[in-house]
């Protein structure tokens, strides 16, 4: 596509950058982050774990790429603000999920916060890359993570 056919579609580079990662972290196949909270409390985190290793096997590295930018690119920073206050909205809603079925350990706001940040793009792509792990192996290590580091001991996911 020549670059007067991409900016008459897209303002400058920062809008082409948001635009794909947008449609990359919209058009997978995973589960949203808006649906997980009403599953039973006992499978909250291996349901976001799977998620978002389908999630990230699409657009972590765009994600990555994205976050790269903003160093370079001021027009970026109010797109990756924007993102990250939805995705921090999303975590606290599963972790207030969790909190009211007695599942943390911690408290609600600690949960939501380690959601993001574990389940980030560089932690996937340094497990997934880095460390080898499959995507489905990651979503089991990020399960694992997650309720090793959030939940009562009786409150694993394989519990009742």
């Amino acid at each position: 596509m020549a670059e007067a056919t991409v900016y008459l579609a897209f303002a400058n580079k920062a809008a082409l950058l948001d635009a794909v990662i947008v449609r990359a972290t919209r058009d997978n196949s995973s589960e949203g982050l808006d649906v997980i909270p009403a599953a039973p409390p006992q499978v909250i985190l291996p349901r976001l774990a799977s998620s978002n290793a389908v999630l990230m096997a699409r657009a972590g590295r765009l994600i990555a790429l994205g976050e790269s930018a903003i160093l370079m690119d001021a027009e970026l920073r109010p797109l990756r603000e924007r993102a990250h206050r939805n995705l921090r909205a999303a975590f606290r809603v599963i972790a207030g999920r969790l909190d009211a079925a007695s599942l943390l350990r911690v408290g609600a706001q600690e949960a939501a916060d380690t959601i993001y940040a574990i389940a980030s793009e560089s932690t996937y792509l340094r497990m997934t890359e880095g460390a080898g792990l499959s995507s489905e192996r990651y979503a089991h290590w990020l399960t694992d993570t997650l309720s090793a580091t959030l939940l009562r001991s009786s409150a694993g996911p394989n519990q009742e």
